[in-house]
């Protein structure tokens, strides 16, 4: 790319990325206050309830979303996409996808005694028909959610999200400690918040369905929303493959232990990364027809997610023989291992959002559907084999292996755009370099500690502190450019006032 044409489309888009990098902050700021939450909240749970008990509740939870999953859940991305929206759009909308979860909330319903025989568990068919309502309380904030996502209102939902889960998991907590009731503290504090953050963001948006129904609506929606079908299916079925052989041949005791060893990187992924990339879908959809726009795009939030996710997934597998006793307890450590292994596999999956919001934008949401397949069938060999072979350390690495097709997902987003595949892994090889001498440093210190039998807890703050001053380090001696760029972004981001308004 020349020098006027990188300027070009800096000037073009930088009132842009101070929009995007200010929903950003705001979601990992909410990432960070609920990663913090559900950690805390799980250091007492995990000590009052059995493996078992979060077994069940991770089969009624990877039921539930398979039956989710069903539905034609990316018909909201429509409305991002969607230049110019009215309200015959928005109203089409909802009456579709009304329909569609009052639909999954009978299939959720009635399969329940099914997914019970499945996994040979027969409590769990009424803690399938309990949760099955949150397809119902769904309904009211699908659009409203679109709505705030397409306006950039990501402070506003941020803030949503953080009291939701904040109130879950503290009411997790006080029935646990106080009622007696086991899983089903884990039940009905999920189903009572779900709803709460649906009423919630029903009245943010203030927004309400008219008695609309537009044809053309409906058929622009139903592209979105029938390749979404297929490619959503198949990539939760890929993304957990590991839970259903678990919990299918190993039992709910083994499966609890799986989902603690998933549950920090996960938390990750899903609280910290996910919701940061969830600016990156209405950012780009502002920009979809200028190729170069995107792929200046592209390549600057790989390059960001990175340096935010390595450092952290990196980090958690150096200190994991000691953060999960002093946290989960001293029964929780045979998930060490898996919780190492399954870091790597978080790191990759990281570098998956920018990918989907290219096929997107450029109105090709039938790519991840074939991508899917590809994942599916990857998963489907590495996984049950690996696992046969060595336990929970083999189904943590057939993980891996699955996530490791997302670079085919680049090969692709290359073909609608054009080739920047040296400069994308340019940059995120800033990131993985940084990653590992900061790895390699709080390994090192971790050694001379042990050596020298210094207490547990204060060993791991004292490593995590050695690793981040590490990476930091790292940034400043190897990518010194990358590190003033860092610095300016924040400053940028911290210090100035949104000029973009006019984009929501």
């Amino acid at each position: 790319m020349k020098p006027d044409e990188i300027l070009k489309i800096s000037k073009k888009n930088e009132s842009l990325t101070q929009t995007a990098g200010k929903g950003a902050l705001w979601w990992i700021s909410s990432g960070l206050w609920q990663t913090g939450i559900r950690l805390g909240a799980s250091a007492v749970l995990a000590r009052n309830l059995n493996p078992s008990d979060f077994g069940l509740f991770g089969m009624a939870m990877i039921v539930n979303e398979l039956i989710d999953r069903m539905g034609p859940i990316s018909m909201g991305s429509g409305l991002i996409a969607k230049k110019d929206i009215t309200q015959k759009d928005l109203s089409t909308c909802f009456w579709m996808m009304s329909i569609v979860r009052f639909v999954l909330f009978l299939a959720a319903f009635f399969s329940a005694s099914f997914a019970s025989a499945f996994f040979a568990n027969p409590d769990l068919e009424n803690v399938l028909r309990v949760i099955s309502v949150i397809f119902l309380f769904s309904i009211i904030s699908i659009v409203p959610r679109m709505i705030l996502n397409k306006k950039m209102e990501y402070r506003r939902l941020a803030f949503i999200n953080s009291i939701g889960v904040s109130f879950e998991s503290c009411l997790a907590v006080v029935l646990v400690l106080t009622t007696g009731l086991g899983y089903w503290s884990l039940v009905f504090s999920m189903v009572i918040a779900n709803l709460l953050i649906n009423i919630t963001l029903m009245i943010s948006a203030k927004w309400y369905p008219a008695f609309l129904f537009d044809k053309e609506s409906f058929k622009y929606l139903y592209r979105y929303g029938i390749n979404s079908i297929g490619a959503t299916l198949l990539s939760y079925l890929s993304d957990n493959l590991d839970y259903f052989l678990v919990g299918k041949f190993l039992g709910a005791a083994t499966l609890g232990l799986y989902e603690f060893a998933y549950r920090v990187p996960h938390l990750i992924v899903t609280k910290l990364i996910a919701p940061a990339s969830g600016v990156i879908f209405p950012s780009f959809s502002v920009l979809q027809d200028d190729n170069n726009a995107l792929v200046d795009g592209l390549i600057r939030s790989s390059k960001y997610i990175a340096i935010i996710s390595f450092p952290i997934l990196g980090g958690l597998a150096v200190v994991s023989e000691m953060f999960v006793p002093i946290v989960w307890g001293e029964k929780w450590l045979p998930i060490v291992t898996p919780l190492r292994i399954l870091c790597f596999a978080a790191a990759v999956k990281c570098l998956n959002f920018p990918i989907n919001s290219i096929f997107l934008c450029k109105n090709r949401p039938d790519i991840p559907f074939k991508l899917s397949i590809i994942i599916f069938f990857v998963s489907l060999f590495s996984v049950s084999g690996l696992s046969y072979l060595f336990g929970l350390n083999g189904t943590a690495s057939g993980m891996v292996i699955s996530s490791l097709v997302i670079f085919v997902g680049y090969y692709f987003a290359i073909q609608l755009t054009y080739n920047f595949l040296w400069q994308l892994f340019k940059n995120i090889s800033i990131s993985i370099i940084s990653t590992v001498v900061s790895m390699s440093i709080a390994y090192g210190a971790l050694y001379f500690m042990s050596m020298n039998e210094v207490a547990i807890f204060v060993n791991l703050i004292i490593t995590v502190f050695i690793g981040v001053i590490g990476y930091i380090g790292a940034l400043y001696l190897f990518f010194n450019g990358t590190f003033y760029e860092l610095i300016q972004l924040g400053r940028t981001l911290l210090l100035k006032k949104n000029p973009d308004a006019n984009l929501s």
